[in-house]
């Protein structure tokens, strides 16, 4: 690790470029590009670089699990000519303008880091974001997440065909800036600009800054036919055959009049298949598209999209099976 805030460390080259004061800020990480075949890739790990005078600050939006999660790193650093050195290892500037810095360093092969420039603003209060649904929408990219409490963010859009719909999320502030942290795939800091009463300005940092915007998403589903006592059967999909049903057990009682039997009465859902009832506390999503159960959330049944419901019908998704939809379709009873 230490290599790698050592490789960063070069940026301090511009004393030979520019006067230091053309190097003071803060820049993001934003992506490498490897030779010789100058392959550009993400950094997966983004970090802030501050630099102030003779001091450098290193701050990494890395994952809350990671025992150096919210450390700030600070180093001096030592100018040579062009080149700037920290212990026996020296680095090369190659360029720099108003809102990029390049440097490079060999390792078994030369990479550049690029950094972008981060605009000075005034701070402002962190938007609120728990228990609301927005719209996500960017260059070539368009998707609707709901942050369903104050950790946890469901995907109600593009992941349709996923089991895994739940991911951390997080604010940050590092001076004037505030960051929103969506985990994705790795942790990646979205610049919150500006916010007003229904919409989230954001920029991400790549290759070029790209704006992205969160608009919340204000229709919900009419619930008020959802409680009650409901039996349905399994919708067939595709080609699958059905699974035979099981043999009744020796301990059960009585007839089952159909495969799948609901009953929602407040937080409480008694769900049964076949001869076996397990009974969960369940919880709604913001736009009410969604019922998921807290403690289930890891499981591929934890979480069920209501596809229809009326006063007679409630028809629901309750996982994604080798890319095929499991749906339930209830009568109510």
């Amino acid at each position: 690790m230490r290599k790698i805030y050592y490789l960063c460390l070069c940026f301090i080259l511009l004393g030979s470029f520019k006067s230091e004061k053309s190097l003071e800020g803060v820049w993001m990480l934003a992506y490498k590009i490897e030779y010789p075949k100058k392959d550009i890739s993400p950094i997966h790990i983004r970090s802030l670089y501050d630099f102030s005078e003779d001091t450098l600050w290193i701050k990494s939006f890395n994952h809350e699990s990671l025992p150096d999660y919210g450390k700030i790193e600070e180093f001096n650093y030592k100018l040579k000519g062009n080149k700037l050195c920290i212990d026996t290892m020296c680095f090369t500037l190659k360029t720099i303008t108003k809102d990029s810095l390049v440097i490079q360093f060999k390792h078994q092969y030369k990479v550049d880091l690029v950094l972008k420039r981060l605009i000075q603003v005034n701070k402002q209060p962190i938007p609120s974001f728990r228990n609301k649904a927005f719209a996500f929408t960017g260059p070539q990219y368009a998707d609707s997440i709901d942050f369903i409490n104050d950790s946890l963010f469901l995907d109600i859009g593009n992941n349709a065909y996923s089991n895994n719909r739940t991911k951390r999320w997080r604010t940050e502030t590092y001076k004037s800036f505030n960051f929103l942290v969506l985990d994705m795939m790795f942790p990646t800091p979205f610049l919150i600009n500006n916010s007003s009463e229904d919409e989230i300005n954001l920029t991400a940092y790549y290759t070029k800054n790209k704006k992205f915007k969160l608009q919340e998403i204000k229709n919900k589903r009419d619930i008020r036919n959802l409680e009650g006592v409901w039996i349905g059967n399994r919708v067939k999909q595709g080609d699958f055959p059905e699974p035979p049903r099981p043999l009744k057990p020796q301990d059960f009682s009585g007839d089952i009049e159909s495969d799948y039997a609901l009953k929602i009465k407040g937080d409480s859902l008694e769900y049964r298949q076949y001869y076996g009832t397990s009974r969960r506390k369940w919880l709604l999503n913001t736009t009410n598209d969604f019922i998921y159960f807290p403690d289930r959330l890891d499981s591929k049944y934890g979480i069920w999209k209501i596809k229809e419901l009326n006063k007679d019908e409630l028809r629901v998704r309750t996982a994604i099976i080798y890319n095929t939809e499991k749906i339930i379709s209830y009568k109510r009873k």
